[in-house]
């Protein structure tokens, strides 16, 4: 029973996990600010018109696959990188927003990106 009421207790008061906390270090509240689409096509390529308060990027897949790579130092290709399906999508934060290029597995592949910060 002692250990039912700590658990309960743990639960009811530990802060509740809020949208914001998907990037470390990212706490406070922030807005919807920018909204993009993009085609990615056989050459790899950045995010489109990041602007330069984004602290965070939500980005989905529309269409066919896609490579990234979110290092400055290496070019995704059709066979390296993370692979995101069509339909499928990833958060991308901080610093990370500048480097990550992005390249089609087979056809070209529409992104859908929302920025967000302040």
């Amino acid at each position: 029973m002692i250990r039912l009421l700590i658990l309960v207790g743990l639960l009811l008061f530990s802060p509740l996990k809020t949208e914001a906390q998907v990037c470390p270090g990212l706490w406070s509240p922030i807005g919807l600010s920018s909204f993009e689409t993009a085609t990615v096509g056989a050459t790899a390529t950045k995010l489109p018109a990041i602007p330069s308060w984004a602290q965070l990027a939500v980005v989905t897949v529309e269409a066919d696959a896609i490579r990234y790579i979110d290092e400055a130092s290496a070019t995704p290709t059709g066979i390296l990188g993370h692979n995101v399906a069509a339909g499928s999508g990833f958060v991308v934060c901080g610093n990370a927003i500048g480097r990550i290029t992005l390249i089609r597995v087979t056809t070209d592949a529409t992104i859908m990106v929302s920025y967000y910060g302040g």
